[in-house]
C-alpha cells in the first residue's frame, strides 16, 4: 500500500499596506499568509503544487479569500506572493528519486564491467557455470 496525497505548509506572512478590510473598513490591518502545497509519497514531499493565500483582519479577526478583497488588496497580495519563494526541501523526493536512478545506472554499469571481465577469462567463467549447475554458488574476489 502506497500512502500519497498533498499537504499545505505555511511559507510566509506579512501585513499588507494600504489595504482596507472589506468587513470593518479598517486601513492597514490586513495580514496575508502564503501557504505552499506539495505532493507527497509516504510523507516525503515530491514536488510543489502551487501557492495559495489567506487573509485576516487584525482588527475584527475575520478571514478572507483572495476574491473577497478589493482591487488594491489583490494587487498588494500579488506583489507579496511574488516575493515568497518555494523552499528547496519541497523537492527532496525528486532528489531521492534522482539518486536512486543514478545508483541503478552505476550498479548496472559495474555489473556489465564484471561480466565483460569474466568473458575475457573463459576458464574462470566455465568453472563458475559448472559450480552453479551443481548447486554450489561461489563468490569470487577480484
Amino acid at each position: 500500500m502506497i500512502i500519497f496525497g498533498h499537504r499545505s505548509t505555511h511559507l510566509k506572512s506579512a501585513q499588507l499596506r494600504n489595504v482596507k478590510c472589506p468587513n470593518c473598513e479598517t486601513q492597514d490591518q490586513m495580514t496575508a499568509s502564503v501557504y505552499g502545497r506539495h505532493v507527497h509519497i509516504f510523507w516525503i514531499p515530491i514536488f510543489p503544487a502551487g501557492k495559495t493565500g489567506v487573509f485576516e483582519c487584525q482588527h475584527c479577526h475575520k478571514g478572507f479569500k483572495k476574491k473577497g478583497l478589493g482591487e488594491d488588496g489583490k494587487l498588494a497580495y500579488k506583489n507579496f506572493k511574488s516575493t515568497v519563494k518555494t523552499p528547496l526541501w519541497k523537492y527532496s523526493g525528486l532528489a531521492i528519486i534522482a539518486l536512486l536512478i543514478c545508483w541503478g545506472f552505476y550498479a548496472s554499469k559495474q555489473k556489465d564491467n564484471r561480466v565483460a571481465e569474466l568473458v575475457k577469462q573463459p576458464a574462470c567463467l566455465i568453472n563458475i557455470l559448472l559450480k552453479q549447475k551443481q548447486g554450489i554458488f561461489l563468490h569470487l574476489k577480484s
